[in-house]
């Protein structure tokens, strides 16, 4: 278990060097705070209730304890050596989360998971992540301001097994959501281009760095070139389609033109990509394509 874990990476036999105290997490507390107990683990989510509820006197007689990187690095290289899944990440609490609080510390965190049973139709549990994530606002306890589609998604990257289809429904709205806020932007780009200029930019690029010889160019008329949810550049085609101007799009998942279903084209002037109807797809882990998306951000 976790406590097991945080004494070995200080090379402490638990079972050997210390005596453990089994008693209710409040009642430790109390222990602690009058000397009984020289130290508490508790694993929960931040803030914590009952530290919460400290006075300042109370919470100057604790000593919150950090986990160094290099301590971190001990507990991955653990789960590595034994070729098990790493299900530790290390987190801040920051030194606001408690009033009587001074510094910030670094700890172990692990992320809870909703687990749906594979025989659950998609539908339903993708109703169920929407409503989760819609309404996690006006949800009251503080845990949930935490809960953020972004961090999620790159907590999810990181499990080695395979995703309920509801969460991959889930997720590729998400994307499509962003690639249209792309969409959205590049247009905006290119009306206050062509304005300029009396043409079309022959690229994305020329809405961020002004090509040669075009003495008309007054922008940049965007900061930067974003990449889509899988890590890959947007193209530009002039003209475009259906006899289209131009055209934006994304490759889909694999970057390459063509494909069916996630791996489709996604094109600027499908109008909201997101309003159509998603399909139920298998579970799977998540594509090279999709890891590299996340590493180079969101």
């Amino acid at each position: 278990n976790t406590v097991a874990l945080l004494l070995s990476l200080n090379h402490i036999d638990y079972q050997k060097d210390c005596y453990l105290d089994t008693s209710p997490p409040h009642r430790a507390l109390k222990k602690l705070l009058t000397g009984k107990l020289d130290c508490l683990f508790f694993t929960g989510g931040s803030p914590l209730a009952m530290l919460s509820g400290l006075s300042k006197k109370e919470g100057q007689k604790l000593d919150l304890l950090s986990l160094t990187k290099e301590e971190f690095g001990r507990s991955q290289f653990f789960f590595a050596r034994l070729g098990l899944p790493r299900p530790y990440y290390w987190v801040k609490i920051p030194k606001t989360t408690y009033s009587w609080q001074t510094k910030d510390i670094f700890t172990l965190a692990t992320p809870a998971l909703l687990v749906g049973r594979i025989g659950h139709q998609e539908k339903t549990l993708f109703r169920l992540l929407e409503a989760i994530f819609s309404q996690s606002s006006s949800l009251r306890h503080p845990k949930w301001k935490g809960l953020k589609y972004s961090k999620v998604r790159k907590q999810l990257v990181r499990l080695p097994i395979p995703l309920h289809g509801s969460v991959r429904m889930y997720l590729y709205k998400q994307n499509l959501k962003q690639i249209q806020s792309h969409f959205d932007g590049f247009q905006k780009a290119i009306a206050l281009y062509q304005q300029d200029n009396n043409k079309l930019p022959s690229s994305l690029m020329a809405l961020v760095k002004a090509p040669k010889g075009l003495k008309t160019w007054k922008g940049p008329y965007l900061k930067m070139l974003p990449k889509d949810p899988w890590g890959n550049s947007y193209v530009l085609k002039v003209p475009g389609r259906w006899a289209m101007d131009y055209e934006i799009l994304s490759l889909g998942r694999d970057g390459k033109k063509g494909g069916k279903g996630m791996d489709r084209d996604l094109s600027s002037w499908e109008g909201n990509l997101w309003m159509g109807q998603i399909q139920p797809v298998k579970g799977e882990k998540f594509s090279p394509e999709e890891r590299k998306g996340d590493q180079e951000g969101d």
